[in-house]
């Protein structure tokens, strides 16, 4: 019986294939500006750049939405991990930045297309889930809040069950007439319940 040749294997090493990946840089002009841009990002700088998209999508107590500073939050959070550029510090300057030039298209040219998407997408997701959190959250406190409601309305029906109108409407002029006390209403209520 013939044994069968040992064909060597060249093995490629999983590190030296992740070593060989690494990011570019390109230096592109800007209006006389010389940008150096990475395309692409770790995933800790993707973790970072989604979750302050997010944060910057929210009132400083993460109690109102606000969809409208979206596009405004990418493009910041773009020109801040993609770029070397140094941002203003004004709101106002930076929106002009995004809204009102071509810098963000441009740096978006030199970068990694289909990851810059999943960036995008991710920073989207969670935003939509932070704002669905809040949604829930609120509901959750708009719930027990009725149920403290319900609860205390029931324990004044239950407290005052055994009242007729003419009664209820002696202990209201009493109190009317002498002040509202707690202890002189439940003096009126226990005088009440003996007659």
């Amino acid at each position: 019986m013939a044994r069968a040749k040992k064909v060597e294997k060249k093995e490629t090493k999983i590190q030296e294939i992740v070593n060989a990946i690494q990011p570019t840089e390109s230096i592109i002009e800007w209006n006389g500006i010389t940008i150096k841009i990475r395309d692409r990002l770790t995933i800790s700088d993707i973790v970072s750049f989604t979750y302050k998209v997010s944060e910057l999508c929210f009132t400083e107590n993460n109690s109102e939405y606000l969809p409208e500073v979206m596009k405004f939050a990418i493009g910041i959070e773009t020109i801040e991990y993609y770029t070397d550029l140094e941002l203003p510090e004004s709101t106002d300057d930076k929106y002009k930045l995004v809204a009102q030039t071509d810098l963000v298209e441009h740096i978006v040219e030199h970068i990694d297309q289909v990851q810059y998407a999943d960036v995008v997408a991710a920073a989207d997701e969670k935003t939509s889930y932070k704002a669905d959190s809040a949604i829930s959250m609120a509901r959750k406190e708009i719930e027990e809040i009725y149920l403290a409601a319900k609860s205390l309305f029931d324990k004044i029906s239950e407290a005052f069950s055994g009242l007729t109108p003419d009664d209820f409407k002696t202990m209201v002029t009493t109190i009317s007439n002498n002040g509202l006390d707690e202890a002189k209403l439940m003096e009126a209520y226990l005088n009440h319940k003996k007659d």
